[in-house]
């Protein structure tokens, strides 16, 4: 009885064939991934700018120790832009005081730090600091502030912020901040 011990060429050359298949099989099905990756990245690259934005404006507001403007004890919804910009006076990551200012002009929403002698009452002292400049993020719809009625949050004073992206984005973003030190 003899055993067979090897392959003939014509199965190595049909295994060969057919482990090139699925090889070439799997290099597609990588490269179809990664563009798809690509793509997902490039779309939701400005929405992660604005979220990260969006997030830079809450922790302004938790940091605050004033809001110079707009007045909110009105209730209604105010829109920092298109009328008075929203600004807030806080400490610095450094320690020092600052003021920051928030607005939507045409479609871009705007943060933008001033002199610690700004006073919205007097036009003179708006002085931006020489050592910055604006941070822009464009493609951004409507930017809406206002204090929520005590009764409807257990008498907690807070500030509702909402951010409407322009399209292609479709996610309207919006937080509570509480006004505690303020």
């Amino acid at each position: 009885m003899s055993g067979r011990h090897g392959s003939t060429l014509p199965e190595m050359l049909i295994g060969m064939t057919l482990f090139m298949l699925a090889l070439a099989m799997c290099g597609e099905l990588a490269v179809t991934a990664v563009r798809s990756r690509s793509h997902a990245m490039d779309r939701n690259g400005p929405f992660r700018e604005l979220v990260t934005r969006f997030s830079l404006l809450e922790q302004d507001l938790t940091d605050a120790d004033r809001i110079y403007a707009p007045d909110l004890h009105d209730y209604a919804p105010h829109h920092p832009g298109s009328e008075a910009a929203l600004a807030v006076a806080l400490r610095q990551s450094d320690g020092s005081p600052g003021v920051v200012v928030w607005m939507l002009r045409g479609d871009e929403w705007q943060r933008q730090l001033y002199r610690p002698d700004f006073d919205p009452a007097v036009a003179a002292s708006q002085v931006p600091l020489d050592r910055t400049l604006p941070q822009k993020l464009s493609h951004v719809r409507a930017f809406t502030i206002r204090q929520l009625p005590p009764g409807a949050n257990g008498g907690a004073p807070l500030l509702q912020l909402e951010v409407t992206p322009a399209e292609p984005l479709h996610e309207t973003l919006v937080t509570c901040v509480s006004l505690d030190r303020i």
